[in-house]
C-alpha cells in the first residue's frame, strides 16, 4: 500500500511488470500485400495484451464485457459464463503454448469440479462430472435430494414432461432461461412461457462442453509436461468426461449392437437427436485421451479396460 501511494512508483513497477510479460509473450508476425498480415499480428499483440490484464484471477473474465462491462448489474444473464465463448479465448492462447493466462481458466475449473461432480449425479444419473454448457460462476446449482430422482428421469426422458410434479415445478418457477438446466424456458416471453419442445432447449442436453474442456487441460499438460500438473489438475477432469459418458443413462446398445446415444443435443441447432455429431467426437475424441493419461499415470487400470471396451463398441 505504501509503495502504491507513490503513482510515480507504482507507473515504474507497472511498466517493468509489462517489460518482462512482453519478453514471456509468443511472438506472432504476419505480413500482407494489402496489410492485413500486419493487422493480424496487431489484433494478436492486443489479444495477449487484455486477456493479461483480465485472466490472473481465480475465475475466467466472462465473455459479455470480460471485467470492463458498462451495463451495470442488468444482465439477463446474470453472473453465467457460456463454454463456446470462453473456449475462444482460451483454445487460442493455449494453441500458442502460453499457458499463463490460461490458469484462470485451470483454477475456474478447479472451483466448478465439486458442483459438476454433483450435477453429473443429481441430474443425469451417471457419474464422472458433467460441465453444463451454460452455468453459474460457481458452477451448477445443487438438486434438493427429494427433486433427484424426477430430475434424471425428466432429463433422461424416462416420464413424460406433462407428468412433471407440483414440486419441480415450483423448484424451476423463477430460473434463469439461460441456465442450461432450465433452457427449456423462453426468455424471449412477456411473462413466464416454455419454448414447447418439453424438457428441451438449446443447450439443455450438450455432453460434450465436459470433454472439450478436459481436451483443452490435457493440451495444457503436454506444452508444461508435468506430470504430478496431470494428476492434479487435469486428470480428474479427464476421467470425469470419460466416466460421465460410460455411465449416462442415454447411452444404450442399438439393433446394430453398437453403442449410441439418445436424446441429446448437437450444440445448439439439433435438439433431442440421437449420435448427435458433437456428441460422437468428443467421445471418441476424449477417450482416448482418459486410456492415454490413465496409463501414463499408472492408474485407473480396470477403468481402462472399461473405457476401452466402450469405446470399441461406439457407433461410428
Amino acid at each position: 500500500e505504501e509503495r502504491c501511494a507513490d503513482m510515480e512508483v507504482l507507473r515504474i513497477c507497472n511498466e517493468q511488470w509489462w517489460k518482462e510479460f512482453w519478453k514471456r509473450a509468443p511472438y506472432l508476425s504476419f505480413s500482407g500485400e494489402n496489410g492485413r498480415g500486419e493487422q493480424i499480428t496487431e489484433d494478436i499483440n492486443y489479444f495477449f495484451y487484455i486477456m493479461a490484464i483480465t485472466s490472473r484471477g481465480k475465475y475466467m473474465p466472462r465473455y459479455g464485457g470480460l471485467l470492463f462491462s458498462t451495463g451495470g448489474d442488468f444482465k439477463m444473464w446474470g453472473s453465467q459464463y457460456w463454454w463456446h465463448n470462453a473456449s475462444c479465448y482460451y483454445a487460442a492462447l493455449i494453441s500458442t503454448g502460453f499457458t499463463e493466462l490460461a490458469e484462470a481458466f485451470i483454477s475456474h475449473m478447479e472451483n466448478w469440479r465439486n458442483a459438476c461432480e454433483k450435477a453429473a449425479v443429481q441430474q443425469w444419473g451417471t457419474k464422472g462430472l458433467w460441465i453444463p454448457e451454460t452455468t453459474w460462476f460457481n458452477g451448477p446449482e445443487e438438486i434438493p435430494a427429494e427433486l433427484q430422482e424426477e430430475f434424471i428421469a425428466l432429463y433422461t426422458c424416462k416420464r413424460k414432461w406433462e407428468e412433471r410434479s407440483e414440486a419441480f415445478k415450483k423448484f424451476a418457477e423463477g430460473r434463469n432461461s439461460f441456465d442450461t438446466r432450465y433452457s427449456y424456458i423462453s426468455h424471449r416471453a412477456d411473462g413466464y412461457a416454455e419454448r414447447g419442445f418439453g424438457v428441451f432447449g438449446y443447450v439443455s442436453h450438450i455432453f460434450s462442453t465436459t470433454a472439450k474442456i478436459a481436451y483443452w487441460m490435457w493440451k495444457c499438460f503436454l506444452i508444461l509436461d508435468d506430470r504430478e500438473w496431470l494428476r492434479e489438475k487435469a486428470y480428474p477432469f479427464i476421467r470425469g468426461a470419460a466416466e460421465l459418458y460410460v455411465n449416462l443413462p442415454l447411452i444404450a446398445e442399438g439393433k446394430d449392437g453398437n453403442l449410441h446415444v439418445e436424446h441429446c443435443n448437437n450444440h445448439e441447432a439439433v435438439w433431442d437427436c440421437m449420435d448427435a455429431v458433437s456428441e460422437m467426437t468428443a467421445m471418441h475424441g476424449i477417450l482416448p485421451v482418459a486410456i492415454k493419461a490413465a496409463e501414463f499415470l499408472e492408474t485407473d487400470k480396470e477403468r481402462i479396460l472399461v473405457w476401452r471396451k466402450f469405446l470399441n463398441r461406439l457407433a461410428p
